[in-house]
Protein backbone atom coordinates (compact mmCIF):
# COMPACT_ATOMS: atom_id res chain seq x y z
CA UNK A 1 0.00 0.00 0.00
CA UNK A 2 1.38 3.38 -1.03
CA UNK A 3 2.17 5.74 1.85
CA UNK A 4 0.31 9.05 1.99
CA UNK A 5 1.64 12.21 3.63
CA UNK A 6 -0.86 13.78 5.99
CA UNK A 7 1.47 16.78 6.62
CA UNK A 8 3.80 18.47 4.17
CA UNK A 9 5.88 21.49 5.16
CA UNK A 10 8.00 23.58 2.81
CA UNK A 11 10.18 26.54 3.86
CA UNK A 12 8.08 27.20 6.97
CA UNK A 13 9.10 29.91 9.41
CA UNK A 14 7.60 30.92 12.72
CA UNK A 15 8.94 33.90 14.64
CA UNK A 16 8.08 35.00 18.15
CA UNK A 17 8.85 38.53 19.30
CA UNK A 18 12.23 38.46 17.51
CA UNK A 19 13.52 36.17 20.28
CA UNK A 20 12.85 32.80 18.71
CA UNK A 21 12.62 31.60 15.14
CA UNK A 22 11.60 28.15 13.92
CA UNK A 23 12.74 27.27 10.40
CA UNK A 24 11.72 24.06 8.64
CA UNK A 25 12.85 23.61 5.06
CA UNK A 26 11.18 20.28 4.41
CA UNK A 27 9.06 17.90 6.51
CA UNK A 28 6.75 15.09 5.43
CA UNK A 29 4.70 13.14 7.96
CA UNK A 30 3.16 9.89 6.74
CA UNK A 31 -0.44 9.12 7.62
CA UNK A 32 -0.85 6.33 10.16
CA UNK A 33 2.73 6.49 11.48
CA UNK A 34 4.17 7.37 14.90
CA UNK A 35 6.57 10.32 14.71
CA UNK A 36 9.03 11.25 17.47
CA UNK A 37 10.49 14.75 17.88
CA UNK A 38 13.60 15.07 20.06
CA UNK A 39 15.74 18.02 21.06
CA UNK A 40 16.92 20.06 24.06
CA UNK A 41 14.78 22.54 25.98
CA UNK A 42 14.12 25.66 23.96
CA UNK A 43 14.80 23.96 20.63
CA UNK A 44 11.23 24.53 19.38
CA UNK A 45 9.54 21.16 19.94
CA UNK A 46 6.36 22.53 21.54
CA UNK A 47 6.19 25.34 18.98
CA UNK A 48 6.35 22.82 16.13
CA UNK A 49 3.67 20.64 17.72
CA UNK A 50 1.36 23.65 18.16
CA UNK A 51 1.84 24.56 14.50
CA UNK A 52 0.93 20.98 13.54
CA UNK A 53 -2.12 21.21 15.83
CA UNK A 54 -3.09 24.52 14.13
CA UNK A 55 -2.85 26.40 17.42
CA UNK A 56 -0.06 28.64 16.10
CA UNK A 57 -0.11 30.30 12.70
CA UNK A 58 3.09 30.13 10.66
CA UNK A 59 4.83 33.37 9.72
CA UNK A 60 5.68 32.20 6.21
CA UNK A 61 6.06 29.10 4.05
CA UNK A 62 3.63 26.37 3.10
CA UNK A 63 1.83 23.90 5.36
CA UNK A 64 -0.33 21.22 3.75
CA UNK A 65 -2.65 18.98 5.76
CA UNK A 66 -4.45 16.01 4.24
CA UNK A 67 -3.92 17.43 0.76
CA UNK A 68 -5.14 20.97 1.58
CA UNK A 69 -2.91 24.04 1.90
CA UNK A 70 -3.58 25.54 5.33
CA UNK A 71 -4.31 29.25 5.49
CA UNK A 72 -5.75 31.43 8.22
CA UNK A 73 -9.28 31.00 6.94
CA UNK A 74 -9.29 27.18 7.06
CA UNK A 75 -7.15 26.59 10.18
CA UNK A 76 -10.16 26.18 12.45
CA UNK A 77 -11.67 23.50 10.22
CA UNK A 78 -8.37 21.60 10.04
CA UNK A 79 -8.13 21.80 13.84
CA UNK A 80 -11.20 19.57 14.10
CA UNK A 81 -9.15 16.62 12.80
CA UNK A 82 -6.33 17.06 15.32
CA UNK A 83 -6.08 16.95 19.09
CA UNK A 84 -3.07 17.83 21.27
CA UNK A 85 -2.26 16.70 24.79
CA UNK A 86 -0.12 19.37 26.44
CA UNK A 87 2.81 18.59 28.72
CA UNK A 88 0.81 20.08 31.61
CA UNK A 89 -2.66 18.57 31.05
CA UNK A 90 -5.73 20.57 31.99
CA UNK A 91 -8.72 18.86 33.59
CA UNK A 92 -12.09 20.38 34.44
CA UNK A 93 -12.61 21.00 38.14
CA UNK A 94 -14.79 17.97 38.65
CA UNK A 95 -14.56 14.20 39.06
CA UNK A 96 -12.86 11.87 36.59
CA UNK A 97 -16.27 10.49 35.56
CA UNK A 98 -17.61 13.98 34.84
CA UNK A 99 -14.49 14.88 32.88
CA UNK A 100 -15.17 11.82 30.73
CA UNK A 101 -18.83 12.83 30.28
CA UNK A 102 -17.71 16.25 29.13
CA UNK A 103 -15.46 14.69 26.46
CA UNK A 104 -18.26 12.37 25.33
CA UNK A 105 -20.59 15.36 24.88
CA UNK A 106 -18.07 16.89 22.45
CA UNK A 107 -18.29 14.03 19.97
CA UNK A 108 -21.22 13.40 17.67
CA UNK A 109 -20.87 9.63 17.96
CA UNK A 110 -21.87 8.95 21.56
CA UNK A 111 -21.63 5.21 21.00
CA UNK A 112 -17.83 5.31 21.26
CA UNK A 113 -16.48 2.46 23.38
CA UNK A 114 -14.62 4.52 25.95
CA UNK A 115 -14.55 1.59 28.40
CA UNK A 116 -11.88 0.11 26.12
CA UNK A 117 -9.75 3.21 26.66
CA UNK A 118 -10.44 3.14 30.42
CA UNK A 119 -9.01 -0.35 30.63
CA UNK A 120 -6.11 0.52 28.35
CA UNK A 121 -5.07 3.39 30.63
CA UNK A 122 -5.76 1.61 33.93
CA UNK A 123 -8.64 3.92 34.91
CA UNK A 124 -11.51 1.42 34.91
CA UNK A 125 -11.89 1.05 38.68
CA UNK A 126 -14.75 2.83 40.47
CA UNK A 127 -12.23 4.42 42.84
CA UNK A 128 -10.52 6.15 39.89
CA UNK A 129 -13.80 7.37 38.39
CA UNK A 130 -14.96 8.90 41.68
CA UNK A 131 -11.76 10.84 42.29
CA UNK A 132 -11.86 14.62 41.97
CA UNK A 133 -9.39 16.26 39.60
CA UNK A 134 -7.33 17.55 42.56
CA UNK A 135 -7.01 14.09 44.10
CA UNK A 136 -5.13 12.69 41.15
CA UNK A 137 -1.39 12.18 40.98
CA UNK A 138 0.49 13.78 38.08
CA UNK A 139 0.58 10.45 36.26
CA UNK A 140 -3.13 9.84 36.82
CA UNK A 141 -3.96 13.34 35.56
CA UNK A 142 -1.94 12.67 32.40
CA UNK A 143 -3.78 9.38 31.84
CA UNK A 144 -7.23 10.97 32.34
CA UNK A 145 -6.32 13.75 29.93
CA UNK A 146 -5.07 11.15 27.43
CA UNK A 147 -8.38 9.30 27.77
CA UNK A 148 -10.34 12.47 26.97
CA UNK A 149 -8.26 13.06 23.84
CA UNK A 150 -8.79 9.46 22.72
CA UNK A 151 -12.57 9.85 23.15
CA UNK A 152 -12.44 12.77 20.68
CA UNK A 153 -11.31 10.19 18.10
CA UNK A 154 -9.38 12.62 15.88
CA UNK A 155 -7.24 11.52 12.93
CA UNK A 156 -4.08 13.00 14.45
CA UNK A 157 -3.04 12.73 18.10
CA UNK A 158 -0.23 15.07 19.21
CA UNK A 159 1.51 14.49 22.55
CA UNK A 160 3.88 17.02 24.13
CA UNK A 161 6.32 15.20 26.46
CA UNK A 162 3.80 12.46 27.37
CA UNK A 163 6.09 10.70 29.88
CA UNK A 164 7.72 13.74 31.47
CA UNK A 165 7.74 13.69 35.31
CA UNK A 166 5.26 10.86 35.74
CA UNK A 167 5.57 7.64 37.73
CA UNK A 168 6.66 4.36 36.13
CA UNK A 169 3.18 2.85 36.48
CA UNK A 170 1.57 5.67 34.49
CA UNK A 171 4.40 5.59 31.96
CA UNK A 172 3.79 1.88 31.43
CA UNK A 173 0.06 2.47 30.79
CA UNK A 174 0.86 5.24 28.29
CA UNK A 175 3.40 3.05 26.51
CA UNK A 176 0.93 0.17 26.25
CA UNK A 177 -1.66 2.60 24.89
CA UNK A 178 0.74 3.73 22.14
CA UNK A 179 1.43 0.11 21.22
CA UNK A 180 -2.30 -0.59 20.85
CA UNK A 181 -2.97 2.66 19.01
CA UNK A 182 -0.40 1.64 16.40
CA UNK A 183 -3.02 -0.75 14.99
CA UNK A 184 -5.63 2.02 14.68
CA UNK A 185 -3.92 3.72 11.70
CA UNK A 186 -4.02 7.07 13.49
CA UNK A 187 -1.14 9.48 13.03
CA UNK A 188 0.60 10.08 16.34
CA UNK A 189 3.24 12.79 16.81
CA UNK A 190 5.05 13.19 20.11
CA UNK A 191 7.97 15.12 21.55
CA UNK A 192 10.15 13.62 24.24
CA UNK A 193 13.41 13.94 26.15
CA UNK A 194 13.26 10.19 26.74
CA UNK A 195 15.55 8.74 24.07
CA UNK A 196 14.74 5.12 24.88
CA UNK A 197 10.98 5.80 24.76
CA UNK A 198 11.39 7.52 21.40
CA UNK A 199 13.50 4.73 19.90
CA UNK A 200 11.05 2.13 21.12
CA UNK A 201 7.85 3.68 19.77
CA UNK A 202 8.58 6.05 16.88
CA UNK A 203 8.55 4.89 13.27
CA UNK A 204 10.39 8.06 12.26
CA UNK A 205 12.49 10.37 14.43
CA UNK A 206 13.27 14.04 13.77
CA UNK A 207 15.57 16.32 15.77
CA UNK A 208 15.19 20.00 16.58
CA UNK A 209 18.07 22.21 17.63
CA UNK A 210 17.92 26.00 17.96
CA UNK A 211 14.78 26.17 15.86
CA UNK A 212 16.15 24.06 12.99
CA UNK A 213 14.77 20.66 12.02
CA UNK A 214 16.96 17.71 11.09
CA UNK A 215 15.26 14.74 9.44
CA UNK A 216 17.32 12.29 11.44
CA UNK A 217 18.12 11.56 15.05
CA UNK A 218 20.81 13.83 16.45
CA UNK A 219 21.74 13.03 20.00
CA UNK A 220 23.34 15.95 21.81
CA UNK A 221 23.83 17.46 18.35
CA UNK A 222 27.20 15.78 17.80
CA UNK A 223 28.63 12.75 16.05
CA UNK A 224 31.72 10.81 17.11
CA UNK A 225 34.03 8.13 15.84
CA UNK A 226 34.72 5.61 18.56
CA UNK A 227 38.30 4.61 19.40
CA UNK A 228 38.37 1.38 21.41
CA UNK A 229 41.62 2.29 23.18
CA UNK A 230 43.68 5.41 23.69
CA UNK A 231 46.41 3.89 21.48
CA UNK A 232 44.16 4.49 18.47
CA UNK A 233 45.12 8.15 18.73
CA UNK A 234 48.47 9.90 18.63
CA UNK A 235 49.85 10.47 22.11
CA UNK A 236 49.61 13.99 23.49
CA UNK A 237 53.00 15.19 24.62
CA UNK A 238 53.22 16.32 28.25
CA UNK A 239 54.56 19.71 27.21
CA UNK A 240 51.38 20.31 25.19
CA UNK A 241 48.84 19.17 27.77
CA UNK A 242 48.35 22.55 29.43
CA UNK A 243 47.37 23.97 26.03
CA UNK A 244 45.34 21.05 24.80
CA UNK A 245 43.20 20.66 27.92
CA UNK A 246 42.11 24.28 27.87
CA UNK A 247 41.44 24.59 24.15
CA UNK A 248 37.78 24.45 23.09
CA UNK A 249 35.98 24.34 19.78
CA UNK A 250 34.65 27.69 18.70
CA UNK A 251 31.30 28.00 16.88
CA UNK A 252 30.28 26.56 14.47
CA UNK A 253 32.23 23.49 15.69
CA UNK A 254 31.65 23.77 19.40
CA UNK A 255 31.10 20.62 21.42
CA UNK A 256 27.88 21.10 23.41
CA UNK A 257 26.39 18.74 25.96
CA UNK A 258 23.30 19.91 27.83
CA UNK A 259 24.31 23.53 27.16
CA UNK A 260 27.79 23.06 28.73
CA UNK A 261 31.01 23.39 26.76
CA UNK A 262 33.20 20.30 27.23
CA UNK A 263 37.02 20.52 27.24
CA UNK A 264 38.81 18.15 24.93
CA UNK A 265 42.26 16.97 23.86
CA UNK A 266 43.75 17.30 20.39
CA UNK A 267 45.87 14.67 18.72
CA UNK A 268 48.74 15.59 16.45
CA UNK A 269 46.41 15.72 13.46
CA UNK A 270 44.22 18.32 15.15
CA UNK A 271 41.29 15.96 15.74
CA UNK A 272 39.18 16.43 18.88
CA UNK A 273 39.40 13.68 21.48
CA UNK A 274 37.01 13.28 24.41
CA UNK A 275 37.14 10.67 27.18
CA UNK A 276 33.76 9.17 28.15
CA UNK A 277 32.54 6.50 30.55
CA UNK A 278 29.89 4.02 29.37
CA UNK A 279 26.85 4.06 31.67
CA UNK A 280 24.70 1.54 29.81
CA UNK A 281 24.14 -0.13 26.43
CA UNK A 282 20.62 -0.62 25.06
CA UNK A 283 19.60 -2.54 21.95
CA UNK A 284 16.45 -1.93 19.87
CA UNK A 285 16.13 -3.96 16.68
CA UNK A 286 19.11 -2.82 14.57
CA UNK A 287 19.86 0.18 16.77
CA UNK A 288 22.36 0.52 19.57
CA UNK A 289 22.19 3.35 22.12
CA UNK A 290 25.13 4.07 24.40
CA UNK A 291 24.41 6.15 27.48
CA UNK A 292 27.70 7.84 28.35
CA UNK A 293 29.05 10.25 30.96
CA UNK A 294 31.33 13.07 29.80
CA UNK A 295 32.51 15.22 32.70
CA UNK A 296 29.21 14.74 34.52
CA UNK A 297 27.06 15.27 31.43
CA UNK A 298 24.82 12.32 30.54
CA UNK A 299 24.71 11.93 26.76
CA UNK A 300 23.52 9.37 24.23
CA UNK A 301 25.19 7.95 21.15
CA UNK A 302 23.08 6.26 18.49
CA UNK A 303 24.40 3.68 16.05
CA UNK A 304 23.44 0.88 13.72
CA UNK A 305 24.27 -2.32 15.60
CA UNK A 306 25.77 -3.86 12.48
CA UNK A 307 28.61 -1.31 12.66
CA UNK A 308 29.84 -2.45 16.06
CA UNK A 309 30.58 -5.47 18.18
CA UNK A 310 28.44 -4.92 21.28
CA UNK A 311 30.93 -6.90 23.42
CA UNK A 312 33.29 -3.94 23.19
CA UNK A 313 30.85 -1.70 25.03
CA UNK A 314 31.07 -2.65 28.70
CA UNK A 315 29.25 -0.45 31.25
CA UNK A 316 31.77 1.27 33.51
CA UNK A 317 34.57 1.21 30.94
CA UNK A 318 36.09 4.25 29.26
CA UNK A 319 36.00 5.01 25.55
CA UNK A 320 37.60 7.82 23.60
CA UNK A 321 35.56 9.80 21.11
CA UNK A 322 37.02 11.74 18.21
CA UNK A 323 35.02 14.52 16.62
CA UNK A 324 34.17 13.98 12.96
CA UNK A 325 35.06 16.71 10.50
CA UNK A 326 32.13 18.92 9.47
CA UNK A 327 29.63 17.02 11.61
CA UNK A 328 27.16 19.91 11.49
CA UNK A 329 27.33 23.48 10.31
CA UNK A 330 25.56 25.21 13.20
Amino acid sequence: MESVNIYQIRDLQYSYDHLFSLKIENLNITKGKIIGIVGPNGSGKTTLLKILAFLYEKSSGELTFDGKIIKKENMEKARQDVTMLMEEPYLLHRSVRNNIRYALNLVSNNSINYEHFLSMLGLNSESHLLKSYNQLSRGESKRVAMLMHLILNRDVLILDEPTNNIDERSKSYLENTLVKLRKSCKTIIFSSHDIMFTLKHADTIHSLYSGRLYNDMLLNIIEFNIGKVMANFNKIEDKDKNIMIEKQFISPNKIVFNANSVKYFLNNNGKGLVKATIVSVTLYDNRCVLTIDIEGNICYLYYNIAQFNKKVFIPGSDIFLSLKENFLNI
